[in-house]
């Protein structure tokens, strides 16, 4: 409930709804990022083929005497050391496996020539309820009242603060290497790539400048994956789990208030027994897991008191974030419309 007693009880039946929905709607705006990342793992694997890289040894043994004792009683003892003399590196390329990488460099920009910044919209000012808490999370994090461009900022959090604003343009960067940059120079170095043996003394060394761009490509493509697994990961982890999340409240709420049993016939008797403490604990770390996954450096005050009807505001707000990366940063425009509503309310 909020401050003039007004509770909320639908509107988390209604963001349990359409979190599902908008995320589903996200992915399918996240397509060329999920397609690029699925062209990223195969380009590894094909990278991983070009080259064979390792070395042999060559070294000696030697003797080694040590004694102990004096006159009569002086022993010694001989034993072999083995002393390494040198590494002797070979680089194998494999040409038709590097030709197959170029190829596929091309075909994953023929199907993702570009992948998109989606423009998350931003609250242009903030509204009473909203205000409140943002003013009150303000006064315990910073014992002092937040400015009109502080409060503006912590309403914008959703945005800022989501794994798909941290991550979105360090994927784009690096797509657009690999499409173009990276894949001119690895068309390049198909002719001057060959097999090749060094010998050094007993130590890594760098290999060919062929085969050390093989390697870093592989590392750029594994952090475009990363980049993307975490902005997808959340999504769909919502999409599974905010079910099973509201199921828990109900059932915390009847816990809380008997009277409350009919409103629940879903329930079975078995669930409403059992410590609503425990319970309000599991929900709280559930929804901070799920708000988290998806906005890292969204609203770091989460404070909450165990058993209070306050906690239907927290879960809703949390709820109302993740809704928020569903319709505002990736618009599903069948649904976005009946957020929309609700926001301006809100």
């Amino acid at each position: 409930m909020d401050t003039t007693g007004r509770r909320y009880r639908r509107n988390i039946r209604d963001f349990v709804r359409i979190i599902p929905e908008h995320g589903r709607g996200a992915l399918r705006e996240l397509n060329n990022l999920t397609t690029a990342s699925q062209e990223s793992n195969n380009l590894r694997g094909l990278f991983e083929q070009t080259w064979d890289y390792g070395h042999t040894e060559t070294g000696h043994w030697y003797p080694v005497t040590t004694c102990s004792g004096e006159g009569q009683n002086r022993t010694c003892t001989t034993t072999m050391h083995y002393q390494c003399d040198l590494w002797h590196h070979t680089g194998t390329y494999h040409p038709s496996q590097g030709i197959g990488a170029s190829q596929g460099l091309a075909r994953a920009k023929q199907r993702v020539p570009e992948i998109n910044h989606i423009e998350i919209e931003v609250a242009p000012r903030t509204k009473a309820w909203n205000e409140q808490v943002i003013r009150q999370s303000f006064r315990r994090m910073h014992n002092r009242e937040p400015t009109e461009a502080e409060m503006l900022q912590a309403s914008r959090f959703y945005k800022t603060g989501s794994q798909y604003e941290l991550n979105i343009d360090p994927a784009r960067g690096l797509w657009r290497s690999f499409t173009n940059q990276d894949m001119r120079t690895w068309q390049n170095y198909l002719a001057t790539a060959r097999t090749t043996r060094r010998t050094t003394g007993c130590h890594l060394t760098t290999g060919p400048r062929e085969y050390e761009f093989a390697q870093d490509i592989q590392g750029g493509l594994s952090q475009f994956i990363q980049h993307e697994q975490n902005i997808s990961r959340g999504i769909r982890n919502a999409i599974n789990n905010v079910s099973s999340l509201e199921r828990k409240i109900k059932v915390f709420f009847v816990r809380q208030n008997p009277a409350m049993r009919a409103h629940f016939p879903e329930l079975a008797d078995s669930q409403i027994k059992g410590s609503t403490r425990s319970l309000s604990r599991q929900i709280i770390s559930e929804a901070r897991k799920l708000y988290r996954e998806n906005i890292p450096n969204g609203n770091t005050d989460t404070s909450y008191r165990f058993g209070m009807v306050f906690l239907y505001a927290l879960i809703g707000s949390l709820f109302g974030g993740l809704a928020g990366l569903g319709a505002d940063a990736l618009v599903d425009k069948y649904v976005a419309p009946k957020f929309r509503r609700w926001r301006n309310d809100y």
